[in-house]
């Protein structure tokens, strides 16, 4: 999964690794740009929201001392206010870029590895490799005996029972429980 760091150089980041990354999949290279733009466009937001929390202590400051002098600071608390309210504004707008900004992330796949054939389809797809799975006795065979011990058989008995199937062909001997029907 991708991370925003991976977008920005200065993070060391390849945005140019992930562009031909959404070039091997036939999907919009611009995005890649998007990503950028909304990452420092939410660092710009953030960066500004943070100087004004830096402004709200120097005026809270002022306003202690004004205190202690035993002056009137309405003037300053208005302008604290009016900086809590800008601040907490841009601190929504910065959360809100942040969301965004993930979820464009998000949006795009993982990096595409070279060794990965490159096709617009499957038809054109070369066969690294196939695979098929073991064969398995037939349904018909119905001859075979499976070995279990008392409790899975019971344990079977009840997944049977459960479904309603209330045929139970189990017989024990010697401490060996075994089944006449494949389960």
């Amino acid at each position: 999964m991708l991370d925003v760091n991976d977008f920005i150089t200065e993070r060391g980041g390849n945005p140019e690794l992930i562009r031909e990354s959404q070039r091997r999949r036939f999907a919009n290279v611009e995005i890649v740009d998007e990503v950028i733009a909304l990452f420092e466009d939410h660092r710009r937001t953030q960066y500004s929201a943070s100087q004004i929390k830096g402004k709200i202590n120097d005026v809270q400051k002022q306003i202690a001392t004004k205190k202690k002098a035993k002056e009137n600071a309405d003037d300053l608390l208005q302008e604290k206010i009016a900086l809590q309210k800008e601040e907490k504004a841009l601190s929504e707008s910065a959360a809100e870029k942040d969301v965004l900004l993930k979820a464009k992330v998000k949006s795009i796949g993982n990096l595409v590895h070279n060794s990965v054939p490159v096709s617009k389809n499957e038809d054109d797809n070369a066969v690294q490799r196939t695979w098929a799975p073991r064969a398995l006795p037939s349904r018909s065979d119905r001859s075979c005996r499976i070995t279990r011990s008392f409790s899975d058989s019971m344990d079977m008995m009840l997944i049977e029972v459960s479904r309603s199937l209330v045929t139970v062909d189990i017989s024990c001997a010697n401490g060996a429980c075994f089944s006449t029907r494949p389960w």
